[in-house]
């Protein structure tokens, strides 16, 4: 007894070695990992994604000339300081395509975290673009413009050219669920909740709703 007591003490104490550590952010820069906190040199903070017990952080840095600069922090759960690197256009988001991690601007240009920097990827966006899914090619989308001027609408699309659709979306951005392509699509004022195959882009369901969900994967289509 005492034994079988033994081992499930060591196998809880395993368990919660190999937990996920918490991280918490507030726009200011300040950071908590684990039961220590970090303030960074970024005075804005806007996203952040977690990874491998860290956490890459995205905001602006403003430099003594009062200039907003364009910067990227990474934190661990050990005590070593952060690391920072500056761009020249405004971050959009950090993702991981084929086991590296990348990160996307506003511009649509992409740079990949490889030999402990950012090399930059042959891989190029549209505008204003957001990653969806990464299982096998990028799938991304574009919102519509926020005014008729200039004039357009959204759009998803897959990187290896295979298929894009048009959608009129803007804030609710387009969501994987259940291995589909979940979007809102607003045609004259009246909201469209659609299912598409997000390896060919084939329609496959579509139904009215009166309100914009909270969670896009909530709605059934039946």
């Amino acid at each position: 007894m005492k034994k079988l007591i033994i081992l499930l003490s060591l196998l809880l104490i395993s368990v919660e070695a190999c937990a996920q550590i918490e991280i918490n952010w507030k726009t200011n820069g300040k950071v908590t990992i684990g039961s220590h906190t970090v303030k960074l040199k970024m005075q804005n903070v806007y996203y952040g994604y977690k990874i491998n017990n860290g956490v890459y952080l995205i905001g602006f840095e403003i430099d003594k000339k009062g200039n907003n600069i364009p910067t990227l922090a990474w934190l661990n759960d050990s005590d070593t300081p952060p690391e920072y690197w500056s761009f020249n256009n405004i971050l959009q988001e950090v993702f991981v395509l084929n086991g590296m991690v990348h990160l996307l601007d506003m511009k649509g240009k992409i740079h990949r975290f490889e030999n402990k920097t950012w090399e930059k990827s042959a891989i190029k966006l549209k505008d204003k673009s957001r990653v969806i899914d990464t299982e096998k090619t990028i799938l991304a989308c574009y919102p519509s413009p926020l005014f008729k001027s200039p004039p357009g609408i959204g759009a998803c699309y897959t990187t290896d050219g295979k298929w894009e659709i048009k959608v009129n979306w803007r804030e609710t951005a387009p969501k994987i669920c259940k291995n589909h392509l979940i979007v809102v699509d607003q045609k004259k004022n009246i909201l469209w909740l659609k299912k598409y195959n997000k390896s060919n882009g084939a329609l496959l369901a579509s139904r009215k709703i009166k309100q914009m969900p909270n969670d896009l994967c909530s709605i059934d289509f039946l």
